[in-house]
């Protein structure tokens, strides 16, 4: 009576691929992120910096931060609407849950948090 499961997916279809596409593109995205926070954040004096008289920017730089918070919020919105697409989309156990998305997300949300707390004054 009970039929045996036939696979009928003949591979990833051209959703499938546009998703795997957004991937790419949002953690891209955060590496323009981390880029910018890289020119935006205070550099570090070192002692032989100081030594030999160099002088060393201690505060965030006002030009580069309104990227970052930026690229940041653009991250997410890619990241959360990927992530919506992915849900909507798998229903199978044998779908792939892609759980860098998850982790991408979270890392966005303790940087975006970490700003609004006021750890970047």
């Amino acid at each position: 009576m009970n039929k045996p499961f036939v696979d009928r997916r003949k591979g990833p279809d051209h959703l499938q691929r546009w998703l795997g596409a957004l991937t790419i593109l949002c953690w891209l995205l955060f590496l323009v992120a981390l880029i910018v926070f890289h020119y935006a954040r205070p550099q570090i004096n070192y002692g032989y910096l100081e030594f030999k008289g160099i002088d060393t920017r201690q505060n965030w730089d006002k030009t580069y931060l309104p990227w970052y918070l930026r690229s940041l919020w653009l991250c997410f919105g890619v990241t959360l609407i990927d992530v919506l697409l992915r849900l909507k989309r798998n229903r199978r156990k044998s779908d792939y849950h892609f759980y860098n998305l998850f982790i991408l997300m979270l890392m966005i949300i303790g940087a975006l948090g970490s700003y609004y707390v006021g750890l970047f004054e």
